[in-house]
C-alpha cells in the first residue's frame, strides 16, 4: 500500500512546474510527531464567466519532529514545516 502511494505521489501528473506569473500558496500541516508543507502555484485559467484559480502542487516536504520539537504549540510546528 505504501509503495502504491509513493508511486502515485511521484507521478508527474501530480506535480506541476512552477509558473512565475501565478501566486504561490503554502499549504502546511502539523501533527504531534510530524510536519509537512506543499507549495502550491495558483494558475488562473480564464473561463467564459470568471477566472478559475487552479492550485497546482509544485513539490512536497515532510519531516519527523524530534522530542524537543514535539512540545511546540501547533503554530510553531507549522512554522517548522516551512523552514
Amino acid at each position: 500500500m505504501l509503495n502504491r502511494l509513493k508511486t502515485h505521489l511521484l507521478n508527474t501528473s501530480v506535480f506541476s512546474t512552477p509558473h512565475s506569473n501565478g501566486t504561490f500558496v503554502m499549504d502546511v500541516h502539523a501533527r504531534d510527531r510530524q510536519t509537512g508543507c506543499t507549495p502550491l502555484n495558483a494558475d488562473t485559467r480564464v473561463d467564459s464567466e470568471a477566472p478559475i484559480p487552479d492550485l497546482l502542487s509544485v513539490e512536497y516536504f515532510s519531516c519527523t519532529l524530534n522530542p524537543a520539537e514535539r512540545i511546540y504549540c501547533p503554530t510553531e510546528r507549522e512554522c517548522l514545516g516551512v523552514a
